[in-house]
């Protein structure tokens, strides 16, 4: 409107201005211009309106993109909330081999598997803090086995159809205590065997040497309290746990365990020590355990040793009898980093184990040698070659099995 104005405003100022000196042809011929020139007026106007409806439209659009933007964003926050929580956070321990590969004797007879390549686990880490002083930790478990340890008894072989299952392989609450207490309940590793509760291996060797796993593994769910005492020029970190005794989710008999683990640290040398007992059936039988070992570090150089000892009284036999049985056995490991990206190794170790599938107690032995050398591709990503000789017999002589096995993995958490 206020344009229309003007042009009009215009147009009779002009006609006011000069009408007196016109003749009457000429004013006709002016009126007739005016009419033309509103025409087009009117013209210009509906395309002005057309344009600014057009403009308001698109401006209309262009916000409700923005306001679905948002929406958008937000969906994706708020799912990312709902399946993990804020703050939570995601990680993993993925372990596979490119090469893998057994060969050797059982009772005299020449064997060997067929070389495969395939994954062995993938643990999957959500963490979060519930607050300054609660958090979570789960950690779920998918194996792959496929029967390629060999062992007394068996033959060098490897399973056709690999088995493939799903764990929890740690899952626990922690709570900080005042005075420096750590408070954790759930599924966990207890520290009897210092380098398998804390998972030093899993950096260092592919496969941990044979029939230390059965001595030095322990996953139960109990309660951990753990602190670390403070001295002038030494330190002693210390658990306390009681547990179910072995019994990882659940636990329906007397087989509770209390377990004590100190390892007091002197400059660059940690001692290790454990002791257990409890009862592990509803006949009151007792079970008890203990650990002794060093980890000693020097600039390149890393030595590690420790003994374990499991003792479970009244075990029940194949043929029906009962015995007490014992596991027990060393290791002592040497790494060496020669620079950043590698790191060879030597782990010696001897275990004896109880094989109760007869009328008498009988033990089965293994030494295993394992030379290994780990190439970092990054720090938290390595791969592994390694190559184990192991000796084992059972006490009566019945199997014997000597053999090699050569192992190319990799390593990666994330």
């Amino acid at each position: 409107m206020k344009k229309d104005f003007i042009v009009l405003t215009f147009v009779f100022g002009l006609i006011f201005f000069v009408v007196h000196p016109l003749h009457a042809d000429e004013i006709q011929e002016l009126k007739t211009q005016i009419k033309e020139l509103q025409s087009t007026v009117e013209v210009l106007k509906g395309k002005i309106e057309g344009l600014e409806k057009k403009q308001t439209k698109q401006s209309e659009d262009a916000g409700k993109i923005s306001k679905l933007t948002k929406s958008v964003e937000e969906l994706k926050t708020s799912a990312a909330k709902g399946l993990f929580g804020e703050g939570a956070r995601l990680g993993g321990h993925l372990k596979l081999f490119v090469f893998d590969q057994s060969r050797g004797k059982r009772n005299d007879t020449r064997q060997q598997n067929n070389t495969s390549a395939g994954v062995s686990h993938l643990y999957l880490y959500i963490d979060k803090e519930l607050s300054d002083k609660v958090s979570i930790s789960v950690q779920p478990d998918i194996t792959v086995s496929a029967g390629a340890t060999p062992a007394l008894g068996s033959n060098i072989t490897r399973t056709a159809s690999p088995s493939v299952t799903t764990t929890i392989y740690q899952a626990f609450m922690k709570v900080l205590l005042p005075r420096g207490f750590e408070l954790r309940a759930g599924v966990f590793n207890p520290y009897f065997s210092d380098e398998y509760a804390s998972e030093a291996w899993w950096d260092e060797q592919y496969h941990i040497n044979k029939g230390i796993a059965d001595i030095a593994a322990w996953h139960d769910n109990g309660l951990e309290l753990f602190k670390n005492f403070e001295f002038k020029r030494w330190s002693l970190p210390a658990y306390f746990y009681l547990l179910n005794g072995d019994g990882k989710f659940a636990d329906n008999n007397e087989g509770q365990s209390i377990l004590i683990h100190l390892a007091p640290e002197i400059s660059n040398l940690r001692l290790l020590s454990s002791f257990g007992f409890g009862k592990w059936n509803d006949a009151n039988d007792c079970s008890s355990r203990y650990a002794g070992g060093f980890e000693y570090k020097h600039k390149k150089l890393t030595l590690r040793s420790e003994y374990l000892y499991k003792k479970f009284e009244d075990t029940l036999l194949t043929g029906g009898t009962r015995a007490d049985t014992e596991k027990k056995g060393y290791y002592i490991k040497g790494l060496y980093r020669f620079n950043p990206k590698w790191r060879g190794l030597i782990n010696y170790s001897e275990v004896s184990l109880p094989y109760t599938g007869g009328s008498s107690l009988l033990k089965d032995k293994y030494k295993a040698t394992t030379l290994g050398l780990n190439y970092f591709i990054t720090e938290s990503s390595i791969i592994m070659g390694e190559v184990s000789f192991v000796d084992g017999r059972r006490s009566d002589a019945s199997k014997k099995l000597r053999y090699y096995r050569s192992t190319i993995g990799w390593r990666t958490t994330f």
